[in-house]
C-alpha cells in the first residue's frame, strides 16, 4: 500500500472513530437532560410524561442507525487484520446494543414495568463511545505498523572506509 493511500485510510478511520465518540458524548448529554424531571422521584407528573415519550429516544435511535453504518465502514476501511477485527468488534457491539436491547437492559436494571425506564439512553451512548475507542485503537495500531514498516525499509547510510 502506498503511503498516500494508507494516510487517507487512516484519516477516514480516525474520522469515523471521532464521529462515534462524538455521538456517544452527545447521546449522554441528551439523555442527561431528558431525565432531569426524574431526579428524586419517578412518580412526578413531568417524569411520568418523560417515561411515556422520552424526547431523546428518537434522536438516539437515529444515532444508532448512523453509528452502525459508521462502525461497518470502519470495519471495511483498514486493510490490515488487527484494525479490521477491532472495527468488526465495534460494529457488532453497536448492532447488539440496539434501541430494543437497551430497553430490555434498562428494564432489568431499573426493575418494574416502565414505558421507558429512567436512564434509558446511557447504555447506547456508552456503546457508541466504546465503539469509537475500538476503532481509534485500530487506527493507532495501523499507524504504528506503518511507522515500523517505513523505518525498516528506510535506506541506511553505509560508512565508506578509506
Amino acid at each position: 500500500m502506498t503511503g498516500g493511500c494508507a494516510m487517507i485510510r487512516l484519516g477516514i478511520a480516525g474520522t469515523l472513530a471521532a464521529a462515534l465518540i462524538a455521538f456517544g458524548i452527545w447521546g449522554a448529554v441528551l439523555t442527561y437532560y431528558a431525565w432531569i424531571p426524574c431526579d428524586g422521584d419517578d412518580y412526578v407528573p413531568a417524569c411520568l410524561a418523560t417515561m411515556d415519550r422520552p424526547p431523546h429516544a428518537e434522536v438516539l435511535t437515529a444515532f444508532w442507525g448512523i453509528a452502525l453504518v459508521l462502525a461497518l465502514a470502519a470495519a471495511l476501511v483498514p486493510r490490515t487484520h488487527s484494525p479490521r477485527v477491532l472495527g468488526i468488534g465495534a460494529a457488532i457491539l453497536v448492532l447488539l446494543m440496539s434501541p430494543w436491547m437497551e430497553y430490555i437492559v434498562m428494564l432489568v436494571i431499573a426493575g418494574g414495568h416502565h414505558d421507558v425506564p429512567p436512564g434509558a439512553g446511557y447504555p447506547m451512548s456508552l456503546t457508541f463511545t466504546v465503539a469509537g475507542i475500538l476503532v481509534g485503537t485500530g487506527v493507532l495500531v495501523d499507524v504504528r505498523r506503518n511507522r515500523r514498516s517505513h523505518q525498516q525499509h528506510a535506506p541506511t547510510a553505509v560508512p565508506v572506509s578509506v
